[in-house]
């Protein structure tokens, strides 16, 4: 049975906009970053837990896509997603909504699993492995924004 995706429900502060008068570029991956660790925090990776098993998350990559605007005290949702996953790596996917249901950004994470005894890539916790594929396996088919998997380029 599939359930809806980890979501997070938020309103633009002030402290956000810029010279443009919408949210700044940067804090869209403030917002994204705070919202994995939410995530991760309630899928058996809390804070707790990362001190009990001496292992963390470090971000390796991320890419994000902005494609409307958010101004002042806007509402939105940042819905999180896995792409995919392996042993001791992680791709997210969130998708940012406007109140309207319009797609205003997209941010891709790729993660990877720490030991912090010896600062090295490692398998992730047992638990924290298995939330990942139930979370994977119970998460609706969507048809992914085309901004997923794009790379920088300017046509010739």
């Amino acid at each position: 049975m599939s359930q809806q995706p980890f979501t997070v429900h938020q309103t633009v502060p002030h402290d956000y906009i810029d010279h443009n008068h919408h949210m700044h570029d940067a804090y869209y991956n403030v917002i994204f970053s705070q919202i994995i660790n939410d995530f991760n925090y309630s899928h058996g990776l809390s804070l707790k837990e990362r001190d009990d098993y001496q292992y963390t998350l470090f971000t390796a990559e991320e890419h994000t896509a902005y494609l409307a605007q958010l101004t002042e005290d806007e509402p939105f949702d940042v819905q999180v997603w896995i792409y995919n996953f392996d042993m001791k790596r992680i791709h997210f996917v969130l998708l940012l909504y406007k109140e309207d249901g319009t797609l205003a950004a997209t941010n891709e994470t790729m993660m990877i699993g720490i030991n912090r005894q010896i600062e090295r890539t490692a398998p992730f916790p047992e638990s924290y492995l298995q939330q990942l594929r139930d979370y994977y396996q119970s998460q609706p088919k969507i048809q992914w924004p085309k901004q997923i998997g794009h790379r920088l380029n300017i046509p010739k």
